[in-house]
């Protein structure tokens, strides 16, 4: 196995409630950010983000606005999560082949990915369903 040339760096925010009235299952992620960073010296090379319409909860909370900064005019305008995720792979597929989604490792990212795909009957990187 050779070192890789680049690491990907996700950040994602998803909808969520302080009062319990929203299960974890049904949050969906509402903003991807990710940064390639060169392996060896860990500067960034390249951006993306995106804010995603949230379609299970479409009115954000305000919890969910304190706690992310984003607001409903900013996901009222943005794709659909396939349409975002879509991009995203697309973005890494024509600049960088070796990097992809697929090697993300957290328990958080997984959830909220997993999620997002359930609700549009997407494949879903992490689990192939």
């Amino acid at each position: 196995m050779t070192d890789p040339r680049f690491y990907l760096v996700v950040d994602l925010e998803a909808t969520t409630s302080d009062d319990g009235s929203m299960p974890p299952e049904q949050m969906e992620t509402i903003e991807i950010g990710a940064v390639v960073v060169n392996a060896a010296t860990l500067e960034p090379v390249d951006e993306y983000q995106s804010f995603i319409r949230p379609v299970r909860h479409p009115r954000l909370l305000p919890f969910c606005t304190r706690l992310t900064s984003i607001t409903q005019a900013m996901v009222e305008r943005a794709p659909l999560f396939p349409d975002a995720f879509a991009a995203l792979q697309a973005k890494l597929a024509g600049c960088y082949p070796s990097s992809s989604p697929r090697g993300a490792a957290t328990t958080g990212f997984n959830s909220s990915v997993t999620a997002s795909c359930t609700a549009f009957r997407f494949t879903s990187p992490h689990t192939g369903t």
